[in-house]
């Protein structure tokens, strides 16, 4: 299996698509790649004795929005996912590939091979922490919003309700801890852009104090 090859391959296919017109052009791939490595890196936390998989858990996070704007994209994104990848893997490995695809936006909890799960819990992380300001950036940046509007959107109930509705869509307890960190760093950077917006100096006593 040519990890090199098969990932040259998802950026020629996804790199320079939009999907969506409040992300940046090549979302799907960039968001594939990142999916496709938070999964392999929580598989050892979760079931560690199934390394085996690893090479394929990154490929089907690679490759789990191929058909995302045309939708239902993961049933188009299995019937592409096929035909592209059926001369570079065995039937056994792009079956399962083509079973994350699939299953990648199912209602959690279901009975799914922890691959899926894996998928499904990365999928969801990738949208929160670091990532989540630069996606809500992207999105108010396009549509001409303020800060204030990123703000009252990040303080609002629906946000907050959201929030809760992803937690519990995560399948592993090790996920929901890595969504509490996110969620902390989130929350930090929230009070601190709120505080900057209102021109305050932020820790005044020690840039006072400081040695000249």
């Amino acid at each position: 299996m040519d990890l090199v090859k098969l990932e040259q391959l998802a950026r020629e296919l996804m790199g320079h698509r939009q999907t969506h017109n409040s992300r940046e052009k090549g979302h799907i791939f960039f968001h594939g790649r990142r999916t496709g490595l938070l999964a392999r890196n929580l598989r050892p936390l979760v079931v560690p004795d199934t390394a085996s998989f690893d090479n394929l858990i990154y490929l089907g996070g690679l490759y789990h929005d191929l058909g995302k704007g045309i939708e239902p994209h993961a049933r188009s994104g299995v019937l592409l996912a096929r035909e592209v990848l059926k001369e570079y893997l065995t039937e056994k490995d792009l079956a399962i590939v083509l079973e994350i695809i699939e299953k990648h936006n199912t209602i959690s909890g279901e009975d799914h091979p922890f691959y899926v799960k894996l998928i499904q819990d990365a999928d969801l992380l990738d949208h929160m922490g670091t990532l989540e300001v630069w996606l809500k950036f992207c999105y108010s940046s396009r549509r001409g919003e303020s800060v204030e509007n990123t703000l009252n959107y990040w303080k609002s109930d629906f946000y907050k309700k959201k929030l809760i509705k992803w937690r519990d869509r995560l399948n592993y307890e090790q996920a929901r801890r890595i969504f509490a960190e996110k969620m902390n760093f989130l929350y930090e950077f929230i009070h601190r852009l709120e505080r900057e917006n209102n021109g305050e100096i932020i820790n005044l006593e020690e840039i006072i104090n400081a040695p000249e």
